[in-house]
């Protein structure tokens, strides 16, 4: 395992400067519990928060799932960055100057390939807003215009407009010195059959679009004649996903953060009419079904999800396709149904910001919106159409995880179809019975976070209670005993927060005594210099277990704690080598007997020169 120390000054003066409460802050809603912070973990699903922020330690942990690290670690875990890419966006938001050498040779490729596709994008832009306001635009910023967006809220979305000619990117790229290939890549560009390229994007209204730290990814174009289809987005690129990144939720993180609610709409142009209105909580899909990771990003801001889609039938289905996909990442809806078949644009125009909002406060929770609409359309039935709902409703109560609100909603459909609660009670248990994986609704169950030790349990194959196999959550195939296990932590976690200590510890360790991987790499770290500036997300996570997990170490108590703490470890390892010695006899492996004995024998010697005869005995 390397190391991977880069620019030791420079990270680490970056990560003085970076407030890390702040940049989860804009990923996770955060609540303050005591000193620390605390959220639904961003790396896996959970209805019970065990994600904490220590701001004093300018560390993350997940008592869930284990990820944990620092403000690097964060955005290479969130963002999908290498380490130079995070401390590149670090560094930016920080102010500080990054000297070229700071990077990793292996990362450098793709590093530059992507910083040539945000250019090209950015190039785009720069030309689709000459065009909005030249005078081959003025047919563009009048449709925009006539659709009531003033020139404000055009310019606060970055909105442009594509000339209707086939090259128009593809020449002036050419003629600026850019390489067309990388216009190509980043999705501005299509291949002529013959040879050459052409726009993407002609005779259109641009949208950029930006990811959720406001870096400019891709483009939607709207149509100004009758070119189809009428919305056309960029394709998915090295830079853009079409699955992960919302329209406008880098704009829309303030006001959702200060009114803990945000609405999901359909369209760009609905999302900029709800700003104009102040409704500035407002965000959309890639024109793309809702996918589970953008449910996850919203819920990780709010638990006040409202969906405003259109009443038509596609907006009807889109809303039940997007109340599943909230309802599997873990969380609920709210369903606005505005009158007639106006859309969140025209009713914004027609009706205003204060009916809209009084919509929001009447919206109607996800079941009851399902159910209503059941009613609704088989209302003309008499019982068949009871029948009906009675069928379309079973299979969701039964697949809602809380039994109280499975419970609340049979009374009250029960209640209002005039049937016995008994009756639909036993229909839904039946079907939760014969449907075992009928999850629809169901919210992932939690790992277990209730303490350190449930998250190692002794491996029953072995033989052992001494024993410990971690089973996937520390990075290490070989068995250590729990004693030593925890021995070995105390020794790291008092080295890192007291790293006076060092060379006391190194005078009587080295990394030779340390038998899990993870943290016999710390100590070899603590050695050179510090692990606040170490790449490598196994340490960064391992640091944080141990600064979360088990609370500070004072100062004055650390030295004792330290000794403790080695002292154990060659109690263990005194042990390991009787073990070591029994198996070798018995095998009558001499190679190994000698070694063992030689071992035993040296430990013994040293526990004697440092008072500690009593904790071993000669063979």
């Amino acid at each position: 395992m390397s190391k991977g120390f880069v620019e030791d000054d420079i990270t680490r003066e970056v990560r003085m400067r970076t407030d890390i409460v702040a940049l989860i802050s804009e990923y996770v809603r955060l609540r303050k519990t005591g000193k620390n912070y605390v959220g639904l973990c961003p790396f896996h699903e959970e209805k019970t928060a065990s994600f904490t922020v220590d701001p004093d330690k300018q560390l993350f942990y997940c008592f869930g799932c284990g990820a944990g690290g620092n403000a690097f670690t964060f955005l290479m875990k969130r963002e999908g960055l290498s380490f130079p890419e995070a401390l590149e966006k670090l560094a930016q938001r920080a102010g500080v100057r990054l000297p070229s050498r700071s990077r990793y040779r292996g990362d450098e490729s793709r590093r530059k390939e992507n910083k040539r596709l945000l250019d090209a994008l950015e190039f785009a832009q720069s030309k689709f807003r000459d065009m909005l306001y030249g005078s081959r635009g003025k047919d563009a910023l009048k449709y925009l215009e006539t659709r009531g967006l003033s020139r404000e809220i055009i310019d606060k979305f970055g909105l442009g407009f594509a000339p209707d000619e086939w090259d128009f990117i593809a020449s002036s790229a050419k003629r600026s010195g850019f390489h067309q290939g990388d216009f190509l890549k980043a999705g501005l560009l299509l291949e002529r059959p013959s040879g050459g390229y052409y726009d993407r994007f002609r005779n259109r209204v641009t949208f950029p679009i930006y990811d959720s730290a406001g870096t400019l990814i891709g483009f939607g174009g709207r149509a100004i004649g009758d070119e189809t289809p009428k919305y056309l987005n960029s394709p998915e690129t090295p830079v853009f996903r079409k699955g992960r990144e919302l329209y406008a939720l880098s704009l829309a993180k303030p006001g959702i953060r200060r009114k803990d609610r945000v609405c999901v709409v359909e369209g760009y142009m609905d999302v900029i009419m709800s700003f104009q209105h102040g409704i500035d909580y407002t965000v959309a899909g890639m024109g793309t079904a809702l996918s589970r990771e953008q449910a996850r990003a919203l819920l990780l801001l709010t638990g006040e999800v409202y969906l405003v889609y259109d009443r038509d039938e596609a907006g009807k289905r889109a809303t039940r396709r997007s109340i599943d996909v909230f309802r599997e990442a873990g969380g609920r809806t709210r369903i606005v149904s505005l009158p007639g078949s106006k859309d969140p644009d025209v009713f914004l125009r027609t009706e205003g910001p204060g009916a809209y909002e009084k919509l929001l406060d009447e919206a109607l929770p996800d079941i009851q919106f399902i159910y209503d609409e059941a009613r609704r359309e088989n209302a003309h039935l008499g019982m068949e159409g009871k029948i009906r709902v009675m069928e379309a409703m079973v299979p969701v109560l039964a697949s809602l995880s809380s039994d109280f609100e499975r419970s609340a909603y049979i009374e009250d459909f029960s209640r209002d179809l005039a049937v016995p609660t008994d009756s639909l009670n036993r229909d839904v248990e039946t079907y939760r019975r014969k449907s075992k994986k009928a999850r629809k609704y169901k919210d992932p169950q939690n790992r277990d976070t209730t303490g350190y030790d449930n998250q190692r349990q002794p491996n029953p194959a072995s033989g052992s209670k001494r024993v410990d196999k971690t089973g996937g959550k520390k990075p290490t195939d070989i068995e250590v005993s729990v004693v030593r296990r925890k021995a070995e932590e105390g020794v790291i976690r008092c080295l890192i927060e007291n790293p006076e200590l060092l060379k006391k510890a190194m005078e009587t360790l080295g990394e030779q005594d340390f038998a899990d991987p993870v943290l016999r790499e710390l100590f070899k770290i603590l050695r050179e210099g510090s692990p606040d500036t170490v790449a490598d997300e196994r340490i960064q996570a391992q640091v944080a277990e141990l600064c979360l997990r088990f609370g500070d170490v004072s100062r004055d108590s650390a030295p004792r704690i330290l000794d403790d703490c080695i002292r154990s470890m060659r109690r263990e390892r005194l042990e390991e080598l009787r073990e070591t010695i029994a198996l070798a006899e018995r095998t009558k492996d001499q190679a190994a007997l000698t070694q063992a004995i030689l071992d035993y024998q040296r430990l013994l010697k040293q526990l004697k020169s440092t008072g500690d005869a009593s904790d071993g005995s000669a063979l």
